[in-house]
């Protein structure tokens, strides 16, 4: 018999690890470690939300991509998510969305929600990405921001690369706020991960708004826009957050 491949350890197990900084870090500081209750939160999004399969010709996607089209285009409202060129113009890469949906559904999910909780927001995105000043596939540009977050936080169960050229899984103090705050947040851990992406995707829509104003950069700079929301990202959680209003912060470029 073929020997059993041993499971990669978890982001929180290798961060657990100590050196001698990590001792005189705590000697100077208490709380570093992640505490069971923040375990349980990971353990909760890998197994209940990040990683659930997608099913391309389920009733429940049907109604999604529904939602997200008529949020985006409340003028041109559609009665079924059938395949079409006018994708596109919401920022897919084929005339069927749901082949761009390529690592489970959860990706999906968080853009429903986007549309479900703030369509007048989403409407306003996708004028900007789609209008002639900016120009960008918003649709890929949320699937992508969604899965740089799984991918940082090691939510994700399947091996996997962030979207994001050379980005680094979370640091300790990265996973310890991210955690906590999820574990104090009234409304759950999940609720922190799609108020988080709402926020990314607007960062990203400003940070390439803002490299389009400054001029000479065309969509093959846009993973420049991606890097920079993800910076603002690992900066944010490297500061303790009490509640999940302080993710607008990360909603405007500076």
């Amino acid at each position: 018999d073929e020997p059993l491949l041993a499971r990669p350890r978890r982001l929180e197990d290798r961060l657990n690890d100590w050196c001698w900084r990590d001792i005189i870090t705590c000697c100077l500081r208490r709380g570093f470690t992640i505490t069971p209750e923040q375990r349980l939160v990971l353990e909760d999004l890998r197994a209940r939300h990040c990683n659930m399969p997608f099913r391309k010709d389920s009733p429940e996607t049907n109604k999604q991509l529904l939602a997200i089209w008529n949020a985006a285009f409340p003028e041109e409202q559609l009665e079924s998510a059938e395949s079409g060129r006018h994708w596109r113009n919401l920022g897919f890469q084929s005339d069927d969305p749901r082949t761009d949906v390529r690592a489970g559904r959860f990706a999906l999910d968080q853009l429903h929600y986007l549309a479900s909780t703030y369509p007048k927001r989403l409407e306003h995105l996708r004028k900007q990405a789609s209008g002639r000043e900016l120009d960008y596939p918003l649709a890929i540009t949320c699937f992508n921001l969604s899965h740089m977050v799984v991918v940082y936080f090691d939510l994700f169960e399947a091996d996997t690369v962030s979207p994001v050229a050379g980005a680094g899984q979370a640091g300790k103090p990265q996973l310890r706020h991210f955690t906590r705050l999820c574990a104090r947040s009234p409304h759950g851990a999940r609720a922190v991960l799609d108020e988080l992406f709402c926020a990314l995707v607007e960062r990203c829509n400003e940070a390439w708004k803002s490299m389009k104003v400054a001029g000479n950069c065309n969509l093959m700079d846009f993973p420049k826009a991606l890097r920079s929301a993800f910076d603002a990202h690992e900066a944010f959680w490297a500061e303790p957050r009490e509640e999940i209003a302080e993710l607008q912060r990360l909603a405007s470029a500076p």
